[in-house]
């Protein structure tokens, strides 16, 4: 899944600067990614909406914006 995730983000132009990823609990985790969205191909709602129509994707939030 997260591989999905990854290459979504990396299709649209953005560039992952971290990861950070909780120990899965029956099957779900806690993943905190940071990415440099100023070279995107689409706006940004248009990624975070990809991102929610992953299968297993369970919450997308941006975080912060700067």
């Amino acid at each position: 899944m997260l591989s999905e995730v990854l290459g979504l983000v990396a299709g649209e132009g953005g560039n992952v600067l971290t990861i950070h990823q909780s120990i899965p609990l029956q099957g779900i985790a806690n993943v905190v990614i940071s990415v440099e969205v100023s070279r995107l191909n689409e706006e940004l709602d248009d990624l975070l909406d990809g991102l929610r129509r992953i299968s297993g994707v369970r919450r997308v939030q941006m975080i912060g914006q700067g």
